[in-house]
């Protein structure tokens, strides 16, 4: 199963931390990120990996604005 979602948020350097994602499945599976609807999609580390159920990712490059960030999840159970 391949399902996606899009959450829209600001952010601002001036609160002097990196930007954090984090994604959780109920099942073993993995996922990808981008924001406002990139041609590149990130892969997030998973508590086993690439795959798994806990997911990471951090962004310390980020400008200051307004962004969409859209999740891709695959889960492997089918």
């Amino acid at each position: 199963m391949y399902w996606g979602k899009e959450n829209n948020f600001n952010y601002s350097s001036d609160d002097d931390v990196p930007l954090n994602f984090n994604v959780s499945l109920n099942e073993n599976g993995s996922v990808r990120y981008s924001l406002n609807g990139g041609t590149n999609n990130f892969t997030m580390t998973g508590n086993q990996g690439v795959f798994g159920t806990v997911f990471n990712a951090s962004d310390t490059s980020i400008a200051d604005g307004s962004y969409t960030f859209s999740v891709y999840a695959n889960d492997t159970s089918g």
